[in-house]
């Protein structure tokens, strides 16, 4: 009897419990619905509110939200840093890379006119010698670059055996376009194998990405003028060789002087330090000259680290801007808390005293310019000498 009185009486505290159980799992369960309800009601306002009306938000709209927050909030940074307009292009299209996992990018300028060139890229291509590659690419023009150039889209390519990387596995090509043209292709390479569905996931993205940076870079900093323009050097951001011949007519009857500049031991900044940072180097010394001379003097970059000015300047005003150019010039460039010297060989030809054209006048200069860095080095050879007796 006992024993009866105790089952039933364990019974029934086993069914209490049993209940208490059941009544707190379904009152978590309310309250978590509660909450889920009216946390995804305020959601969903808040969303609607944004401009996503479809509920579920479509995908593809969030990540186009998101990839254009990100973007303005690159930009903005690039503009308290006071970084250039191509330092702020290297630092989207390093985002780019960085979010699709891809090993190396590089931005290749394809314009109608003029030649194609490497205008920013990773520090994994800082060693490769870019420069030459652009101008064999445009020389063979390659199907895959063909193909994004005139039909405007991205396209992707397994090559088997590419001579200019044999390490590439796969490279995603994108159009850059500005007013309409192709300015340029982002290359985004991978030295490994990757799938269909892979590929086609990062084509989404960068292709969200490319066309915000197509829309905002433009209108901010004016980039396009420096891209699509014929007439202009991408990496100096002065006129080019184009420029110079087209100015051949107004120079015709007029009196000016030609003054050719070389910068001494340049190679040794690209040897040391690469190309990308070699290439900051010789746009900030570009400007200083740029600063130097009159505003309508012209300034072309004649070759790798050659510029040519044809300025009104003769006589004493002439020896005056030949003094400031060596000193803006051999005073240090600072990069990324490096510094890097500079020296500078100049030389001069008058026209119509000494040539009769700028053609004669450039070709006079150039072997003066020789003959004082001949001068120069000899001169230094000699102070060594001296200083080791």
């Amino acid at each position: 009897m006992l024993t009866s009185e105790r089952s039933w009486v364990s019974g029934g505290s086993g069914r209490r419990s049993k209940g208490l159980l059941e009544v707190l799992l379904w009152a978590f369960s309310v309250g978590f619905i509660v909450f889920f309800v009216s946390h995804g009601l305020q959601s969903y306002i808040f969303l609607h509110r944004l401009g996503y009306t479809a509920f579920p938000p479509s995908f593809k709209r969030v990540i186009s939200r998101y990839i254009w927050s990100m973007t303005l909030e690159a930009i903005l940074e690039d503009l308290k840093q006071r970084r250039s307009p191509k330092e702020t292009l290297s630092h989207l299209f390093s985002l780019v890379a960085e979010i699709v996992k891809a090993d190396g990018w590089s931005f290749l300028l394809t314009p109608e006119e003029g030649n194609w060139d490497f205008y920013v890229w990773s520090d994994s291509y800082d060693g490769v010698e870019l420069h030459q590659i652009a101008r064999r690419i445009q020389k063979v023009s390659p199907e895959n670059i063909k193909k994004v150039i005139v039909t405007k889209k991205p396209v992707i390519y397994r090559p088997r055996l590419w001579k200019l990387n044999q390490r590439l596995k796969v490279w995603l090509g994108v159009p850059v376009i500005f007013e309409g043209q192709v300015a340029g292709i982002l290359n985004l390479d991978w030295f490994r194998p990757k799938s269909r569905l892979s590929l086609r996931c990062k084509l989404k993205v960068v292709e969200f990405i490319v066309n915000d940076v197509s829309r905002v870079i433009p209108q901010l900093f004016h980039l396009h003028e420096i891209l699509l323009n014929v007439r202009i050097d991408p990496v100096t951001e002065t006129y080019n060789r184009t420029a110079l011949e087209e100015c051949r007519t107004n120079l015709q009857n007029t009196s000016y002087t030609v003054i050719f500049i070389d910068l001494d031991d340049f190679k040794q900044v690209n040897d040391s330090v690469g190309h990308r940072v070699g290439d900051l180097v010789l746009l900030t010394l570009a400007k200083r000259v740029q600063r130097t001379i009159r505003p309508d003097d012209l300034l072309v970059r004649y070759g790798g680290d050659e510029f040519v000015v044809v300025t009104q300047a003769k006589g004493k005003g002439l020896e005056t801007l030949i003094n400031r150019l060596q000193s803006v010039v051999e005073t240090p460039v600072k990069i990324d808390e490096k510094e890097f010297r500079v020296g500078i060989s100049i030389g001069t030809a008058l026209v119509p005293e000494e040539a009769s054209s700028v053609e004669e006048a450039i070709e006079l200069a150039d072997k003066r310019m020789y003959e004082n860095k001949r001068t120069k080095n000899r001169d230094r050879g000699s102070k060594a000498e001296s200083g080791g007796e």
